[in-house]
């Protein structure tokens, strides 16, 4: 299974980096017709031709140039627009390569394995004035704008998952481990720094929606300037401010970090055809205790938690003994499934070579 959605994300990155290189080359197409310039051929895909159309041809099974030359006894490239419109025969050939791998455009007068090559034509590409032949090769890049514009409203048109801005687990020796509280002896707080299930609400004043806000505060502040976060902690009655100094990753990704990861859900992932979920609940008893996929944990120890970190804390204080947990399910919230677990130690497999 893992090598089959590892193959399918390969699909999705080569059929993404065709349509990238496919649009951009439709740009260069229609500015070229818009120039007057003309256009030999234009192709989706790379490699030999599986299908080919040009006007007074139709549809081929290969390429239409045998059938110009046959009709004319000249090559497409070399007929006059008097004699294309005599044979009633288009000057573009649109073809479908068997590389689905993006596409190209040929256009009289421009070669790009011969860069020095040059075309009397009148309506060849070196011909082109200055202006014309600076659209021609700009409307490569404004298509990919235009396109990357119409993705991004579909997207939040059928909407994106983002991270909520929720502390998971915050690194040792990292500025969130050690800050206190501007408020914390109003509040009685005793904890030092960031704890998971922390929500943070605002950096500098500025609203954070998504955990990636976090982020990119921290990696695009200036160095040695502090940031001043509120959240929103459970059990508190209002918001504790910390005053961070985000520091630089030099094990990681080596920018300026404040030290946070995001929380993980406590919502068990809904099945799908293959069944994974429900047959390891089924293998661990826990199906038989009413639990099912896509439910979703709701309290642990006694508290309402949020994070699968808060409950992985509850089972580190726990020293071992059971803790209570209560499950929801979203298909019928007015239902509440109590479940003991039991922290067990996880097994480690070696392979000593035989």
């Amino acid at each position: 299974m893992e090598y089959l959605t590892s193959g399918f994300n390969i699909v999705l990155l080569i059929a993404g980096f065709g349509l990238l290189i496919l649009v951009h080359e439709l740009g260069h197409f229609i500015a070229a017709k818009w120039a007057g310039i003309r256009t030999e051929g234009f192709a989706v895909g790379m490699g030999p031709i599986m299908i080919a159309w040009r006007k007074g041809v139709g549809l081929k099974a290969s390429s239409t140039v045998p059938d110009v030359l046959e009709r004319t006894k000249k090559a497409p490239a070399a007929l006059t627009d008097e004699e294309l419109a005599a044979y009633g025969i288009g000057e573009t050939e649109y073809s479908l390569r068997w590389l689905p791998i993006g596409g190209f455009v040929k256009m009289l007068g421009q070669d790009d394995t011969d860069p020095s090559y040059r075309s009397d034509d009148p309506r060849s590409y070196n011909r082109c004035p200055v202006g014309k032949r600076l659209i021609v090769v700009s409307a490569g890049v404004i298509m990919n704008l235009i396109l990357a514009a119409i993705l991004f409203l579909i997207a939040f048109m059928i909407g994106v998952r983002f991270e909520a801005p929720v502390i998971g687990t915050v690194a040792q020796g990292f500025p969130a481990a050690t800050a206190v509280a501007e408020n914390a002896k109003s509040q009685n707080i005793s904890a030092v720094g960031l704890q998971p299930g922390d929500r943070v609400t605002a950096i500098d004043g500025d609203d954070v929606v998504t955990f990636a806000d976090i982020q990119i505060a921290a990696a695009m502040s200036k160095p040695d300037t502090p940031l001043r976060i509120t959240v929103d902690r459970e059990g508190v009655a209002e918001p504790l401010t910390f005053v961070l100094t985000p520091e630089k990753d030099e094990a990681g990704s080596g920018l300026l970090t404040i030290g946070v990861a995001p929380a993980a859900s406590t919502q068990l992932f809904a099945d799908q055809e293959d069944q994974v979920v429900a047959r390891v609940l089924q293998s661990n008893g826990l199906s038989q205790q009413g639990l099912k996929p896509a439910m979703r944990m709701i309290e642990a120890g006694g508290r309402p938690i949020e994070t699968f970190q808060q409950y992985q804390s509850l089972v580190a204080q726990s020293d071992g003994a059971p803790v209570a947990t209560v499950w929801i399910d979203p298909k019928d919230p007015q239902t509440l499934i109590p479940i003991e677990t039991s922290p067990v130690l996880g097994q480690q497999i070696f392979y000593d070579g035989d």
